[in-house]
């Protein structure tokens, strides 16, 4: 016996052939979703990287001023005596920074060296990451705070570094940044 309603739930066109529609709709909106999670991810690194920098340079300030609030009239000691234990001791490390064994480390994990040139001294920041390294270095030397600028142990610089040569030589995945002041 055949109902009279069957053909009020028969489909004009089979369903197959508009299962491909909805795949092919998927995958647009799939693709659309990657380029956004992509273009999301590579804001979020760069943000990371400027707020590392920010960081980084705001370290290399305060060691600048806990130096300075050391200093005596006789200056920072004879040429090459560590200076780290000294601005420990007289607590002035700032609180984001690791302090380990006598020893300060940055965010990185290197730890800075901190010595006397007897009236003046030399901050050595360790095992930044190249992308880092230029754009501290840079701001760094623009600040005007230190007499010259070395990095991975090239040859001193004064004055504001070039872009170009603070591209060379940041050219190692992990650098060595050494800011000497001379006062």
């Amino acid at each position: 016996m055949q109902s009279k309603n069957s053909a009020v739930f028969q489909s004009a066109t089979p369903v197959a052939a508009s299962a491909g529609i909805i795949s092919l709709e998927m995958m647009i909106v799939v693709g659309i979703l990657i380029v956004l999670l992509l273009g999301a991810g590579a804001r979020i690194v760069i943000a990371l990287l400027a707020n590392d920098n920010a960081a980084e340079m705001s370290n290399v300030q305060a060691l600048y001023s806990a130096l300075k609030d050391i200093k005596t009239t006789a200056g920072y000691g004879a040429p090459g005596t560590e200076l780290s234990e000294a601005v420990i001791a007289a607590g002035s490390v700032p609180g984001n920074m690791t302090v380990h064994d006598n020893a300060i480390q940055n965010q990185w994990g290197g730890v800075y060296a901190l010595t006397s040139t007897g009236q003046g001294f030399t901050i050595r920041d360790p095992d930044i990451p190249d992308k880092n390294c230029i754009k501290i270095a840079l701001a760094q030397s623009q600040a005007g705070q230190f007499s010259s600028t070395a990095i991975n142990g090239g040859a001193e610089m004064s004055g504001a570094l070039s872009a170009a040569d603070t591209v060379s030589a940041c050219a190692e995945k992990r650098n060595t940044i050494a800011w000497t002041s001379s006062n």
